[in-house]
């Protein structure tokens, strides 16, 4: 009889990690720094599964369209990006951020869902930071 493959097996194609929200979190900070803070776009697969979904209307799925967020990213300054809120239920992890976009201030919210210890799923709203209309602070 051979060997079928089995789930705790990190050589097998199908291995499939359990993770906490709190690595989950931890992981998923580590790709934010890692590419929009330092705008560091090599290991990619360390933090991508191969069928990335990105619902942003600014990036396409996979690792090609982080890829392309060079671009974009490309006149907003290293170390820019400030984390004020973050937090994580179940597979989900989401970031409440400051961040220099075009030489302006915008307000960022990122959320993942991780699986098998990768980033599967991505959404974002992303807010230029104007003048308001009421004393409300954005953070």
């Amino acid at each position: 009889m051979g060997t079928a493959a089995c789930e705790f097996d990190p050589n097998s194609p199908d291995y499939c990690p359990t993770t906490t929200p709190e690595h989950n979190l931890k992981f998923a900070r580590e790709y934010y720094e890692k590419i929009l803070n330092r705008q560091d776009f090599t290991d990619l697969d360390k933090y991508l599964a191969k069928n990335y979904i990105n619902h942003s209307p600014t990036a396409e799925d996979g690792k090609e369209g982080v890829l392309k967020l060079k671009a974009l990213l490309g006149g907003s300054p290293l170390g820019s990006l400030e984390i004020v809120h973050a937090s994580a239920m179940d597979d989900l992890v989401w970031f409440h951020s400051k961040y220099v976009l075009g030489g302006k201030p915008h307000k960022l919210l990122g959320m993942f869902r991780v699986k098998c210890g990768k980033l599967v799923e991505h959404w974002d709203a992303v807010q230029e930071m104007v003048p308001t209309a009421n004393d409300h602070a954005y953070f």
